[in-house]
């Protein structure tokens, strides 16, 4: 059967927007905001549609620094694909402390877990049961501790 081509009922205002590609800017300025409205996150960091939306805004604005005449806005964003970042942060998050909690792995911001040929078959094994950990083989996440710091302040 041949493969039905979109049609334009599919390609409205929020489409692909969900799906664009965020800077590491983009990134630290949704955590920053999230950050400052930790509260409105609840106990389960479950942030509402209201407050993604709020981001949205946010992102539109130029950052702190830079005139609004300056200021170029990145991509589209809708409230979904903001919740859509937040999740993905939230699930790296959850990766590296179970990097860093493993004995014999380290973690260094820049070079993630750090394998060397030495552990390459240690870790193949590792990232075999958990795949979302395959990334930081030796690659870190800037936003880890921003993320530490707003997940904790969340159960404090």
């Amino acid at each position: 059967m041949a493969k039905r081509k979109s049609t334009s009922a599919n390609t409205g205002a929020g489409a692909g927007a969900s799906s664009a590609h965020w800077t590491d800017e983009e990134t630290t300025r949704l955590i920053q905001y999230l950050a400052l409205h930790h509260t409105e996150g609840g106990d389960g960091i479950n942030f509402k549609q209201a407050t993604f939306a709020a981001a949205v805004a946010h992102l539109l604005e130029p950052p702190e620094g830079i005139p609004k005449e300056n200021h170029v806005a990145g991509n589209k964003r809708d409230w979904q694909s903001c919740k859509n970042k937040w999740i993905m942060c939230k699930k790296k998050h959850a990766a590296i402390t179970e990097i860093k909690s493993q004995s014999g792995f380290s973690w260094d911001e820049e070079l993630g877990a750090n394998i060397g040929p030495a552990d390459a078959a240690w870790w193949t094994a590792f990232v075999n049961a958990r795949p979302d950990m395959k990334p930081f083989r030796n690659k870190g996440w800037k936003h880890f501790d921003d993320m530490d710091d707003l997940l904790h302040a969340q159960i404090a």
